[in-house]
């Protein structure tokens, strides 16, 4: 080999040693020049050159990884938070479920799975909930324009809303005239509790339907005497039988004056006039 030759040589060297030190530093994009006559030479740079392309694929493919599998576990991490502050709509797109990361993948789908199953367990609940809201508070139809609803147990806030919720609905649907509410089946009244009865039945009055408190336990008396519960405003009867009679009773005699006040209207005088 030449003088020249060894001085070319020698400076592709430098810039084979230029090349692999930024491929150390991290920059894998150079590549050699296959200047050299010498064969061996342009094989040695050729296969250096193979060997940064080959390190750089496997860099970028390894980042394109690392960055899918950063955004995968974003999403799904957002999505378990949206899930906990109660937005059981959120699911892990199908971007990331259907990723080529195993991993990830099965992340997204198994959460999708358990967002699924919660909700349908919710749903479940709500119906059953629903469910023992109608048993709770049954609505019956005793008679024509006559509607009893029975009470048994304790009445807290929310039963009473739903108890005059659904009375009021009825009434309205029903046309009735009468409301017996039944108490028969509470063993516990307080003041709270009497409260919520007295509300119950002037929301029915307002409506037009007339309103008897029927059932009071002895002990139930006993408490509401103790504590000063004023019942004096509302008519209360013995049992069921009483107030579906007085129900009967009244309606008679409310028939008997409208048919009083329609002979009135039509302008009769009454006999011998």
């Amino acid at each position: 080999m030449s003088d020249n030759a060894t001085l070319l040589e020698s400076e592709l060297f430098q810039q084979t040693l230029e090349v692999l030190s930024a491929a150390a530093d991290g920059d894998l994009s150079a590549r050699l020049e296959l200047t050299s006559s010498e064969p061996e030479v342009q094989a040695f740079q050729a296969k250096i050159n193979k060997l940064l392309l080959h390190f750089q694929e496997h860099t970028e493919n390894y980042h394109n990884s690392s960055m899918e599998l950063a955004m995968g576990l974003s999403e799904c991490f957002q999505v378990m938070a949206d899930v906990r502050s109660g937005n059981l709509d959120a699911s892990v797109g199908e971007l990331t479920t259907g990723s080529s990361e195993e991993l990830i993948a099965k992340l997204g789908t198994g959460l999708n799975e358990t967002i699924a199953e919660i909700r349908e367990q919710i749903d479940t609940i709500e119906r059953q909930r629903y469910a023992i809201r109608e048993l709770s508070t049954p609505i019956l139809q005793l008679w024509d324009n006559v509607l009893a609803l029975p009470v048994i147990g304790l009445v807290d806030t929310r039963r009473s809303a739903d108890i005059m919720e659904r009375m009021l609905a009825e009434i309205v649907n029903q046309q009735s005239q009468f409301v017996i509410l039944d108490i028969t089946g509470v063993d516990v009244v307080d003041t709270r509790t009497a409260d919520y009865f007295i509300k119950v039945i002037r929301a029915a009055e307002l409506l037009g339907a007339q309103c008897f408190l029927t059932g009071i336990q002895p002990a139930v008396a006993q408490t509401l005497v103790e504590i000063g519960v004023d019942l004096t405003s509302l008519k209360t009867l013995r049992n069921l039988q009483e107030g579906l009679k007085e129900c009967l009773r009244s309606g008679a005699q409310k028939e008997a004056r409208d048919a009083k006040f329609a002979r009135l209207g039509t302008g009769g005088k009454g006999k011998g006039e």
